[in-house]
């Protein structure tokens, strides 16, 4: 994947303080692939839906 990806999701991850990085990195590949998101849809998604992110995320557990 590509060096935006890994920028997006790090800095994600950092904002949000998310304990499972690994999972969350591959749980949000999943998620990213499956609904065919741009880089630029996917950094839009997680600004503005980011309770709705991580509440699937948690559930998933």
């Amino acid at each position: 994947m590509s060096g935006l990806y890994d920028q997006i999701i790090n800095d994600f991850l950092q904002e949000h303080n998310v304990t499972e990085k690994e999972r969350f990195r591959e749980w949000m590949m999943y998620y990213y692939v499956a609904n065919e998101l741009s880089l630029n849809q996917l950094k839009t998604l997680l600004k503005t839906e980011w309770k709705k992110i991580l509440k699937e995320f948690m559930g998933d557990e």
